[in-house]
């Protein structure tokens, strides 16, 4: 089955319909969260529902591997014009219960992520404001950095229950569309600048 998530097209009058693979459940994540389909220079490579494993509700933290309370997830892939993926959005849904405690623990991971591999773009996580959002997460000091497997990643929680991964990924220099990391920073503050205008349109809903 699909979940149905309209997204604007390029005309103003006409949507288009972009399916997700995976039938939604009755808590289920807005569709405005997954449906931004026109970043600059990049394109929708693919929109699928995650399977909840065990692995995708564990942690490792520095006071050893934490759980959070997984209730749904969808992953979302944006190539730039060499059909390389460039980010990887995973939009998550947590337990509005335990939805504090669990934004302490992804936080926890991400530094513990920073403090245990070199090249990193900052000592303590790298804050983010965007169009009355705020997003924390870490990077590498350089393009061709060993040690981090993503080139850079953040995480936004917009309320809700809902938890916002924002990966950045390193590319292989023949498929690569920015020449160095500050080419790359801008890059990613776009990304970051036109996936938070397109959710805040939909703040009241």
């Amino acid at each position: 089955m699909y979940a149905q998530t309209y997204v604007p097209s390029a005309h103003a009058d006409k949507q288009d319909l972009i399916p997700i693979k995976g039938a939604k459940p009755q808590n289920h994540i807005s569709d405005y969260y997954l449906s931004f389909a026109y970043p600059t220079g990049l394109n929708v490579k693919s929109s699928d529902r995650q399977e909840l494993t065990a692995e995708a509700r564990s942690l490792t933290t520095d006071n050893g591997n934490v759980q959070i309370s997984l209730m749904d997830a969808y992953s979302i892939q944006y190539n730039n014009a060499k059909e390389a993926t460039f980010v990887n959005m995973n939009v998550l849904l947590l337990d509005k219960d335990s939805y504090l405690d669990d934004q302490q623990k992804i936080l926890d991971a991400l530094r513990y992520q920073n403090a245990h591999n070199t090249g990193t773009e900052s000592a303590d996580l790298i804050e983010i404001r965007s169009n009355g959002y705020k997003l924390k997460g870490i990077g590498r000091n350089s393009v061709d950095a060993a040690g981090i497997k993503d080139l850079s990643t953040f995480v936004l929680f917009p309320g809700n229950g809902v938890v916002v991964y924002l990966h950045f990924n390193d590319l292989n220099f023949d498929k690569r569309h920015y020449a160095n990391i500050d080419e790359f920073k801008k890059l990613r503050k776009l990304f970051i600048d036109e996936y938070t205008e397109y959710i805040s349109r939909f703040k009241n809903d």
